[in-house]
């Protein structure tokens, strides 16, 4: 992903895209502290509100299962069918396989507020 936002807490990892949608993955940092994934289900379907902080994925690994959320109302545009049909694409070193969904954030939000940079993400999970 092309200078990737993280989501501190949750360790997403966030890119807006061209066309203005946010692409949606789990971090590296995220992944290898939840396993390998097995299952990924979206509850959210297309053109569906997302809520600030109400789970519309989980991704289900060998350790736990995950609950996806976004601290910013957006709209759900679509999943990622690689990652449904195979989760260990969520693995993938290529971004272009490694991300999870995309949204759309409400007109008027801020996204990109209280996120970090990869640098800062960085400092953040090793201190």
């Amino acid at each position: 992903m092309k200078n990737p936002l993280y989501i501190p807490d949750s360790h997403l990892r966030l890119e807006e895209r061209p066309d203005g949608t946010v692409r949606i993955a789990l971090s590296a940092h995220l992944l290898s502290l939840l396993g390998r994934p097995s299952f990924v289900g979206v509850s959210a379907v297309a053109d569906a509100d997302i809520q600030p902080n109400v789970p519309f994925a989980s991704v289900e690994t060998d350790k736990t299962v995950y609950d996806v959320a976004i601290p910013f109302r957006a709209t759900f545009l679509s999943a990622n069918p690689d990652a449904v049909v195979n989760p260990a694409a969520l693995l993938g070193a290529d971004d272009a396989a490694g991300w999870l969904c995309d949204v759309v954030p409400k007109p008027g939000v801020d996204w990109r507020c209280g996120l970090l940079d990869e640098a800062d993400y960085a400092s953040y999970v090793q201190p």
